[in-house]
């Protein structure tokens, strides 16, 4: 009897051994399922000329992002002091899925301009160095296809831009446009 008790003894410490093996093996398959295919959004954001507010999400990941919600403020600061410059807008709103290697848009008017750098001709823009910037900040919550909610936490800073020229772009060289003093409004 002690040696029937032995072998049932054995044979569930290798069942379990076995068990606890499956189990590794099945949360490593999910591992690699989901850094492979699942729901993988990208946040992105630019100015249209005026007071235009582009928001764009991409989904880089093969299966369908669901429950995407999104969350932002936008508000205008002093560079200087710190300080919000006026009202700050909020927005939330819920969102169709993002497919699989797609992208969503989303568009709203700002109740101010955004300042910009550099014009063409190549010339500074009225007003440079400008006093003010814009910020977005808030979160993008979703869904990945594996029941796991994914947050996308949005902190950015617009500042205005310059325009890079470059030569010889197989070379690697380039250059910022040689733009004079008094141009800036400089001496």
């Amino acid at each position: 009897m002690d040696q029937t008790l032995r072998e049932a003894a054995t044979q569930t410490k290798i069942s379990q051994g076995n068990l606890d093996e499956i189990q590794k093996q099945t949360k490593l398959l999910r591992q690699q399922l989901i850094g492979t295919q699942a729901a993988r959004l990208e946040f992105g954001s630019s100015f249209e000329p005026g007071n235009e507010l582009l928001i764009s999400i991409s989904n880089n990941g093969v299966i369908a992002a669901t429950s995407v919600k999104m969350a932002l403020e936008v508000h205008r600061e002093d560079i200087k002091s710190g300080r919000t410059i006026g009202n700050s807008l909020k927005f939330t709103h819920d969102l169709p899925p993002v497919l699989g290697s797609r992208g969503s848009g989303w568009r709203t008017a700002l109740p101010w301009a955004a300042e910009h750098g550099i014009t063409q001709p190549l010339k500074w823009g009225p007003g440079w160095p400008f006093s003010e910037t814009t910020k977005i900040s808030g979160e993008i919550t979703y869904f990945n296809g594996f029941e796991d909610g994914q947050p996308i936490r949005i902190c950015k800073e617009w500042l205005p831009a310059y325009v890079v020229t470059k030569f010889w772009e197989h070379t690697g060289i380039c250059r910022l446009p040689r733009i004079q003093d008094e141009d800036r409004g400089g001496a």
